[in-house]
């Protein structure tokens, strides 16, 4: 039996953006047009807070980089960033395709009607430290109804698969 995916509109990116977060064949198989990572500032928990972005390295250049590769649609600006090497070691970096990250682009809300209209809001939040955390309920949105109804529909269903 084969794993059966769908083309997707919009990925959410697995465990903060971390170097397993991916893979080529998973994008491959649902190309993306956007890619959204709940991940906290770089620096936060610096220097030795333990369970922080800045101690595990997240998110890692060979996530963003894999996704650079696999998603067309660019951003509206590029974006200078920091991305993980490891724990602990950040680097700058520009990411130029449709990749964005509650870390450096504060809320990010996607407004999904159709394949080829797909808009996204970056709002940074007011009054809310540098480096605080919020749940992924409240960094990312699907605001498209339907994407919340299938959302609640699938949770814990395995892939569909074929004979």
């Amino acid at each position: 039996m084969t794993a059966v995916f769908r083309d997707v509109d919009v990925l959410q990116v697995g465990h903060h953006g971390s170097n397993n977060a991916t893979t080529q064949a998973l994008l491959d198989a649902v190309t993306p047009n956007v890619a959204v990572i709940n991940v906290g500032r770089w620096n936060y928990g610096m220097p030795n807070q333990p369970f922080t972005t800045f101690l595990y390295g997240h998110p890692r250049q060979s996530t963003l980089d894999l996704l650079q590769g696999s998603i067309s649609r660019k951003r509206s600006q590029p974006k200078s960033v920091m991305a993980g090497e490891s724990s602990k070691h950040f680097h700058s970096t520009t990411v130029s395709k449709a990749v964005y990250a509650t870390g450096w682009d504060g809320t990010v809300r996607v407004v999904v009607k159709g394949k080829d209209d797909i808009t996204v809001y970056r709002e940074h939040q007011q009054g809310v430290a540098a480096g605080s955390v919020l749940s992924a309920s409240t960094r990312i949105r699907l605001m498209d109804p339907s994407l919340q109804r299938m959302e609640k529909c699938c949770r814990g269903r395995k892939p569909q698969t074929a004979s």
